[in-house]
């Protein structure tokens, strides 16, 4: 058995109680980092209340061995729930993970989800995950979790996505990272669970960058079955007529104006009102974007010299926001916030950053190819032939500019020159 132990996860699991990435001046946070991603909620049931702890764990952060075709790993999660420094009981799951390729084991945008229900009362708690990696003698203390559990108070929402409906139910999957929603063009929305079936509805303002970017009433409901349940490793609510159901408020597309960053929700019942505060996360968000200053400077790339100047004239909290507002120019769907053309832009920055460098050399951005490729994306086809004297000459083709681009490495360094 050839064991495939990945340093970086080794200690990984020590930062454990690190939710979010820190960050150096001049850096933005480029992703949530959480090895494992956990988020709770309370929901109303016969006998008192259920609490429900989801958890979302990326194959990156965990240690795979290769068995035969395939690698393999697992966990146990487990969570243990304290009243005023009394220990009330413990909970957990296991789990096991198959990758079926070694790029697999490394991947953060494939998961292994799960949750775990409690059935309390009212009351203050205190909820002490940990976590044991297969592979490892590991095990890793999460962040603990505070919980108050009151029937007259206004819990945090739920960011979910209707996936499917027919004439019987309507499948709700939850999002399930830590309570952040996800920047994409897809639509979330919210649900608010209520204790009481005589509320007629909810006031609710989101706030962004000092700015309020939505204020209105939500008095659209949904009922909702609150076993949840596992399809294909994605957490789903379920509307099946044939089980009893908990009322809940639903405000749809509560993503569409918000960019990525964090925000304020603050909603409102007769007299009780609330402040949560919340993340909008961009997941696959390009590095190249880490560093807003250098980020603004590649506008220089496709002539943008004027502009460059402008955005740099913010104060440094200001920038990464007027540069949003300055690619929103150029995109063709106004009906959300995120932006495609934006986040194309920069993903072509880091593709050229990773294969366009000369030989013990970072020019990738200076190079033809790297201007190319930023330019006019990446093309239908690449060939690579050698002339009379063994120059290397690489040609792109793009079908839809009916055009052929030819670039020569003279030198034998990878310096492609474009030579027509």
């Amino acid at each position: 058995m050839n064991k495939h132990i990945k340093l970086t996860a080794l200690f990984v699991l020590f930062l454990l109680n690190i939710s979010f990435a820190q960050n150096g001046k001049g850096n933005r946070e480029n992703n949530l980092t959480a090895p494992v991603f956990v988020e709770n909620h309370i929901l109303p049931s016969d006998s008192n209340f259920i609490c429900i702890l989801s958890y979302k764990i990326p194959f990156s952060s965990v240690v795979f061995v290769r068995e035969n075709s395939h690698y393999s790993s697992g966990y146990t999660i487990s969570f243990e729930l304290f009243e005023k420094d009394k220990f009330i009981k413990r909970v957990y799951s296991s789990n096991k993970i198959i990758a079926s390729n070694y790029s697999e084991t490394n991947a953060e945008d494939k998961f292994s989800s799960g949750f775990v229900s409690l059935n309390i009362s009212e009351g203050n708690y205190l909820i002490k995950p940990s976590i044991i990696i297969e592979n490892t003698d590991i095990e890793a203390k999460i962040k603990p979790i505070e919980i108050r559990v009151d029937s007259n108070q206004i819990y945090k929402p739920f960011y979910v996505s209707s996936v499917s409906q027919n004439d019987d139910s309507t499948n709700y999957r939850l999002i399930n990272s830590q309570n952040a929603i996800p920047f994409s063009d897809e639509k979330y929305d919210m649900l608010i669970p209520t204790f009481h079936s005589d509320e007629k509805s909810f006031e609710i303002e989101v706030i962004q960058n000092k700015e309020t970017v939505l204020k209105s009433k939500i008095d659209d409901f949904v009922y909702l079955n609150p076993n949840f349940e596992i399809i294909e490793n994605e957490i789903y609510l379920s509307s099946n007529l044939s089980i009893p159901k908990i009322k809940f408020y639903k405000f749809s597309f509560i993503n569409q104006k918000l960019v990525d960053d964090k925000f304020e929700i603050i909603l409102k019942r007769d007299t009780t009102k609330i402040k949560f505060e919340q993340k909008v996360v961009w997941f696959d968000k390009p590095k190249s974007l880490a560093n807003i200053e250098e980020a603004i400077e590649h506008l220089k790339i496709i002539g943008l010299n004027k502009q460059v100047d402008s955005l740099l004239n913010f104060s440094e909290e200001l920038q990464y926001h007027a540069l949003h507002k300055f690619w929103s120019k150029y995109d063709d769907d106004k009906s959300t916030a995120f932006n495609a053309v934006f986040g194309e832009f920069y993903s072509r920055i880091d593709f050229v950053k990773s294969e366009f460098n000369s030989v013990g050399k970072k020019d990738a951005l200076e190079t033809d190819r790297g201007k190319t490729y930023i330019n006019f994306g990446k093309p239908d086809s690449i060939t690579r032939t050698f002339n009379d004297v063994y120059d290397v000459i690489e040609v792109w083709e793009y079908k839809s500019l009916n055009e052929k681009i030819y670039f020569s490495d003279k030198t034998g360094a990878g310096k492609f020159e474009r030579i027509k």
